[in-house]
């Protein structure tokens, strides 16, 4: 579609080829050749003008009717399709409820959808459904809070217990079985979002400055809703944990775990070092069996390690065997061993016996004394729990706390004393104020496109300017000038007449095969005595009079068939879509003829232009040739006067 920036491409003034300041006119014959030049240029000049004004009629038609085809699309995608916003396709728009309950508590609410029938309905809450949680039992911070930001680092933070790193500078902890890691530098923000976008996790962690407290939430709700925490490396997590939050799982019960009683090291020891190396590190030096080996089992399965095998290798096998099912870690800032179920809660124990070496039991260089550990109590944790809600008798069981059942949506925030009573009936009001939106809509379309059809035609009087006419007028004088030009230019345009013709005979004739008009259910056309004339009006009481005997009647005249079916079998809304989609036909075809006939123009005025230039060149090149000769002829009629004056003296 050509646009206004077309017309200026080719709207620099003709006047320029008058006005040249390399030309000297008129010097001896004292004529004013600019103006004798545009005498005789007049034809071309003429030609040019013509052109540029059927140029700029053609870019006005173009943007009035783009201006007229956006208003159609706007109504049509906002109350003609299933997705607009103020959808008349839907059922929903003429099948709506409200629902009123006389409880003040707020304990419960209901909204209701189209789906929903007229009723009353009683509801009592006995439960709500809870997350399951976690929270820091006190304050973690050593004063107030940790930091004025939560961009401040891990290793900045103002912890009551101080957070420890391991040997690499990193802390690492399991939530839900995902494992994360974090260095010093990570801030505070970065490892909570860390946490709260994994998938696998699940979990919401918070940090309150008001509390100064975290707290962890499972992201499901319900009986079934879990939640639990292990800690890897450093003390994020556990006993005299920096986060306050102890391990184990939101069923009450920690994750089965043993710990070394003391330090069982003389100072730092790696990791990738072999065990026979590591032996007098310990403080009670790691001794092997006549094989070279030490043995022990972790819940029933045994495990033989020669003194070359590392201390890496001897946890990570234990770590990946699926009978044992823990994960055994050694933390250098603590010196201590720690083998810790992978089962939380009541599930999980740690059994562990020495068979040979001294890894394990009374004076072992591991710390870690032989039986079984079961998982003991989590305090700060919360379980997490169903809703329990009666309705009409009925016992139901959710895991959320809003859900829907037969059209009605409940958002419960509350257990009730007793039943709350709701009653849900239809909402008249509601589809006829959206229909009066529409309506109201389709008027002011209405006029738009009338404003163009009846305008008065002044182009006899007020014709498009000249180029030469507007480098002459300020900019006030053009546009009043051109408000009166382009009055009419689309005067009973047929396309929009029809459309016009379309709008109004979807309200007036049989619609959705219900053999009656919209006019039935209270739309009409305003009296032509008034100053809405020709516009449509609403009676909303006959609407909401025909809804209420009616309300499948009043919806098949609105919505009744489809884009295909004959006109009396289509809903009003589907002969509206039919009378947009012939208009947009039809101007597209209108608009891609304009534009042609705009960039044709274009072409033309640069032909007609070069044409004007080349005549003007032409009779300057004579005026000059004639003010050469003037200029000769009275440069010798100053000599012989000069001579003839000499000789008479």
């Amino acid at each position: 579609m050509s646009s206004t920036s077309s017309t200026s491409s080719t709207s620099s003034s003709t006047s320029s080829i008058y006005s040249s300041t390399s030309r000297i006119t008129g010097m001896f014959s004292s004529m004013d050749t600019d103006s004798i030049v545009k005498s005789l240029c007049s034809p071309e000049q003429t030609k040019v003008d013509k052109k540029y004004q059927a140029k700029t009629v053609a870019q006005w038609k173009d943007d009035a009717l783009t201006n007229i085809q956006d208003a159609v699309k706007d109504f049509s995608n906002t109350y003609a399709s299933v997705l607009g916003t103020s959808s008349m396709m839907s059922s929903s728009t003429y099948l709506s409820f409200s629902v009123k309950t006389a409880d003040t508590s707020g304990a419960v609410s209901i909204t209701a959808d189209s789906t929903s029938s007229a009723s009353s309905v009683s509801v009592s809450v006995s439960q709500i459904a809870k997350n399951a949680s976690v929270t820091s039992t006190k304050s973690v911070s050593s004063g107030t809070e940790l930091a004025s930001s939560n961009t401040t680092t891990l290793g900045q933070l103002a912890f009551a217990n101080k957070l420890t790193f391991g040997s690499d500078g990193a802390l690492s902890f399991s939530i839900n079985g995902k494992a994360f890691k974090f260095t010093s530098d990570t801030t505070l923000q970065s490892m909570i979002n860390t946490v709260n976008s994994d998938l696998d996790a699940k979990v919401t962690m918070k940090y309150s400055r008001l509390t100064d407290k975290f707290t962890i939430t499972a992201d499901e709700g319900g009986a079934d809703s879990s939640l639990s925490i292990q800690n890897i490396v450093g003390n994020a997590f556990g006993t005299d944990g920096a986060f306050g939050i102890a391990e184990g799982s939101t069923s009450n019960l920690t994750t089965a775990s043993q710990s070394s009683s003391s330090e069982v090291t003389s100072g730092t020891i790696s990791a990738s070092s072999t065990l026979e190396a590591l032996s007098s590190s310990f403080t009670n030096a790691l001794t092997f069996d006549s094989n070279n080996q030490l043995s022990f089992t972790v819940n029933s399965k045994t495990f033989t390690f020669d003194k070359t095998s590392t201390l890496q290798s001897m946890m990570d096998t234990v770590n990946s065997d699926s009978t044992a099912n823990v994960t055994m870690a050694y933390d250098s800032s603590t010196k201590k061993f720690t083998i810790t179920s992978d089962t939380s809660g009541k599930g999980g124990t740690v059994t562990i016996a020495n068979v040979s070496g001294n890894a394990f039991g009374a004076n072992s260089a591991f710390g870690i004394a032989e039986g079984t550990t079961s998982g003991t109590g989590l305090t700060g944790s919360e379980k997490g729990q169903d809703a329990k809600v009666t309705i009409d008798g009925n016992t139901v069981t959710k895991d959320s706390n809003a859900f829907s059942i037969d059209g009605l949506t409940y958002n419960i925030s509350g257990t009730t004393s007793s039943a709350v009573q709701f009653n849900i009936t239809r909402d008249y009001s509601a589809t006829s104020d959206a229909v009066q939106k529409m309506v109201d809509a389709l008027n002011t379309l209405i006029t738009t496109v009338n404003s163009y059809t009846t305008a008065k035609d002044y182009s006899s009087d007020y014709p498009a300017l000249t180029e030469s006419q507007r480098d002459e007028m300020t900019t006030d004088e053009i546009t009043k000038w051109e408000t009166k030009a382009k009055s009419g230019i689309l005067r009973h345009d047929s396309s929009l007449e029809s459309l016009v013709t379309g709008i109004t005979n979807a309200f007036f004739t049989s619609a959705g095969g219900t053999g009656k008009a919209a006019t039935a259910i209270g739309i009409s056309t305003a009296s032509y005595f008034t100053s809405s004339a020709g516009q449509l009006t609403l009676d909303t009481d006959k609407l909401k009079e025909a809804l209420a005997e009616n309300p499948d009647q009043v919806l098949s005249i609105f919505t009744g068939g489809s884009s295909t079916s004959v006109s009396d079998q289509q809903g009003v809304m589907y002969k509206l879509k039919s009378a947009f989609s012939t208009y947009l036909d039809d101007s597209k075809s209108t608009l891609s003829s304009l534009d042609t006939e705009i960039d044709n123009d274009d072409d033309d005025l640069t032909t007609l232009k070069d044409k004007l230039s080349d005549a003007a060149e032409k009779y300057y090149n004579k005026f000059s040739a004639m003010e050469t000769a003037l200029s000769k002829l009275t440069s010798s009629s100053n000599m012989l006067s000069s001579l003839f004056g000499t000789s008479s003296s």
